[in-house]
């Protein structure tokens, strides 16, 4: 099962709004909690299944959870938080008896329609 979720910040966290107010959590909830949600029904999944021979989970996160992305901090923290998932779950010996595996990939920047034009403009300057 590929576990793959990703939009960028949704709110500038460095721009301070009138007050003190709960910052928009939509990217969180769709980069991180989206893998999470994802992975936990593919647990269900895995273990109906007849035969159970186990699964494979592959949770999408980013070079920006391990290196950090200080345009989009939740867009980081989101991506920090698949990577942890993937290696808390993944070194779980029950899920390991079981056959089941869960891993990480780390794409890095990929300039698509989905990425905010100003970091495309960064990219590309001339276009």
């Amino acid at each position: 099962m590929a576990a793959n979720a990703g939009i960028d910040d949704t709110q500038d966290l460095y721009i301070p709004s009138d007050g003190i107010t709960k910052p928009n959590l939509k990217t969180i909830e769709v980069d991180l909690f989206g893998p999470l949600y994802a992975t936990y029904i593919a647990l269900h999944y895995f273990r109906t299944n007849e035969p159970n021979t186990g699964g494979k989970v592959v949770i999408t996160s980013s070079t920006a959870g391990l290196y950090g992305c200080p345009p989009q901090p939740q867009y980081g923290l989101a991506k920090f938080g698949c990577i942890g998932l993937a290696r808390s779950m993944g070194e779980n010996s029950g899920l390991q008896g079981e056959n089941i595996t869960i891993n990480a990939i780390c794409p890095s920047f990929v300039p698509s329609g989905l990425a905010p034009p100003e970091m495309l403009k960064r990219i590309s300057p001339h276009e």
